[in-house]
C-alpha cells in the first residue's frame, strides 16, 4: 500500500534562512488557511522573513476573489515586505494574478520556473 502524501510540508531547510513550503496538491483557499499558522511560527524564527513555495505540483485553483483575500491574509500573516518566491511549472500561469495581488499588498513576490534561480534570489 502506498504511503499517503501530505498536501504540503513546511520547514526551514538545514543551514538556510527561509521557510520552504512544498505544495503537493492544487492550491486552494482551504489549504492556504491550513498552512498559514505553520508558516507564521517558522517565519518568526528568521531574522528576515523569507518564504519559498514549491508549487510545481500545485496549480492555483483559487478563484480571483480568493486571490484578493491575500490583502486580508496580509493582516493576519504579517511580515509586510517579506520576500516570497513561488516556483511553478513552465507554462503555469495560474499564479500570475496572485503575484500581482501579493506585490500590491506589499510583499516582495516573484515567480520562478527555475529552482536554483529561486533559491539564489530568496537567499540574496
Amino acid at each position: 500500500m502506498a504511503a499517503e502524501t501530505s498536501p504540503y510540508t513546511v520547514t526551514i531547510p538545514d543551514g538556510k534562512s527561509y521557510v520552504l513550503i512544498i505544495l503537493n496538491e492544487p492550491m486552494t483557499r482551504e489549504m492556504t488557511i491550513k498552512y498559514l499558522d505553520e508558516i507564521k511560527i517558522l517565519g518568526k524564527e528568521l531574522l528576515k522573513p523569507r518564504f519559498l513555495f514549491d508549487a510545481r505540483k500545485a496549480p492555483n485553483v483559487r478563484s480571483t476573489l480568493n486571490d484578493y483575500e491575500i490583502y486580508d491574509f496580509s493582516e493576519v500573516f504579517g511580515f509586510r515586505g517579506a520576500r516570497i518566491g513561488v516556483i511553478v511549472k513552465p507554462g503555469d500561469r495560474s499564479y500570475d494574478f496572485t503575484d500581482t495581488v501579493a506585490r500590491n499588498a506589499g510583499y516582495d513576490h516573484r515567480l520562478f520556473t527555475n529552482e536554483l534561480a529561486a533559491m539564489e534570489w530568496i537567499e540574496s
